[in-house]
């Protein structure tokens, strides 16, 4: 994967919920191309999806969570959309403090009503970083 470590555009975005799509918009105003764009999520709880410009880019589950995006960013306005999956945990936590007939969601041995919430969603920060690759030798 093609990463570097100038810091071109920074941006913050937070996702609640078990699967939720964020979107931006950001402008590329330099006449040449962007050399090496790649996208750093920064912190992913738990999987992520991102498309740029309608075209998928990559899937992320682990650190670091970052996505070549050479073949989709270009010049002007570019189009981000990230998708993120979590995990059931925060939900039934939710659910066990409801009363039965507004529970969601139903398990034979779910996380108590007091169990703390786990972090979920896009964390960040996000940033796409450009520059020079360098290949370091074995």
């Amino acid at each position: 994967m093609k990463c570097s470590t100038r810091l071109f555009l920074v941006l913050l975005a937070l996702v609640v919920g078990v699967s939720s799509v964020r979107g931006m918009t950001f402008k590329d105003e330099h006449a040449a191309p962007i050399a090496d764009p790649c996208l750093d999520l920064g912190r992913v709880e738990m999987i992520a999806g991102v498309r740029l410009n309608g075209v998928p880019v990559g899937t992320v589950w682990a650190a670091p969570y970052r996505v070549d995006v050479t073949r989709a960013v270009k010049p002007g306005a570019n189009r981000l959309a990230v998708e993120v999956t979590g995990t059931w945990f925060n939900r039934l936590v939710y659910d066990a403090g409801r009363p039965e007939a507004e529970r969601k969601t139903w398990t034979i041995k779910g996380p108590d009503k007091a169990a703390a919430l786990q972090p979920a969603g896009l964390l960040g920060p996000v940033a796409l970083r450009v520059g020079q690759r360098v290949d370091l030798a074995e």
